[in-house]
């Protein structure tokens, strides 16, 4: 499941570099719903 993780990972990794919808944590101003439909749209 390799393959699989690094989809998620590169996901996760895509939204907080570009500040797309990230939590107040880390730096942003959204909830963590909006993080995860941030990341479940890039996959």
């Amino acid at each position: 499941m390799a393959d699989k993780a690094e989809r998620i990972r590169s996901a996760v990794t895509e939204v907080i570099e570009q500040g797309d919808r990230t939590t107040r944590d880390l730096g942003g101003t959204h909830g963590t719903s909006e993080f995860t439909q941030a990341v479940l749209e890039r996959l």
